[in-house]
């Protein structure tokens, strides 16, 4: 379905880091950890929702770039098209086993949603920046005690992975030799734009 969404507000939530929230329209429904399209002018990108379901708000996030034009005109914009939800990014319905989410640079943006959701789920986070400047939602995430400063692999355990594309591929080659079956492992690629 399409909407247009007026902006709310806009903040920095991290070093070249930005949030913008949107007003949530009543029939909009999603579940944690799925995406929308975000439209500016003839330009359409794709977001993972960075609010919980139960919010009044839908608010995406993004690394500032001053080349990216796309970018530069969310910044300016006063309202924007959107289209969604999409994506099947999602925690399953109910399990015993840990879910360990491991996040870089951005890919924050989906466990952000998890986590604010109170999902039934134990969950440990292990979160991977450049720097503590650039990390995104950190002083919210950590009070949810979900921070984890090392991995710990265990094949008892389900993965949600979601960064850049190398970032990925490096943590699926580190799951894959310590021999998690791939049917536990859910990834998405942040690219940058």
């Amino acid at each position: 379905m399409d909407y247009v969404l007026p902006l709310i507000r806009k903040y920095e939530i991290a070093e070249s880091t930005m949030a913008f929230e949107f007003k949530k329209p009543k029939s909009f429904k999603f579940i944690a950890g799925q995406t929308i399209d975000i439209g500016v002018g003839t330009m359409v990108y794709t977001f993972s929702i960075a609010a919980a379901p139960d919010e009044q708000v839908l608010r995406i996030a993004t690394r500032m770039r001053k080349e990216s034009k796309f970018k530069q005109a969310l910044l300016k914009a006063k309202k924007v098209r959107m289209q969604g939800p999409s994506g099947d990014f999602v925690l399953p319905k109910g399990t015993e086993r840990l879910i360990v989410f491991i996040a870089g640079g951005i890919g924050i943006t989906p466990f952000y949603s998890m986590i604010k959701s109170y999902p039934p789920h134990k969950i440990s986070l292990f979160y991977k920046n450049s720097s503590r400047a650039r990390a995104a939602f950190l002083d919210e995430l950590k009070k949810f005690n979900v921070l984890s400063s090392k991995l710990h692999v265990s094949r008892r355990a389900r993965y949600y992975l979601a960064g850049p594309p190398g970032f990925v591929a490096k943590y699926r080659t580190i799951l894959d030799e310590a021999g998690i079956n791939e049917d536990t492992i859910r990834t998405e690629e942040f690219s940058g734009y």
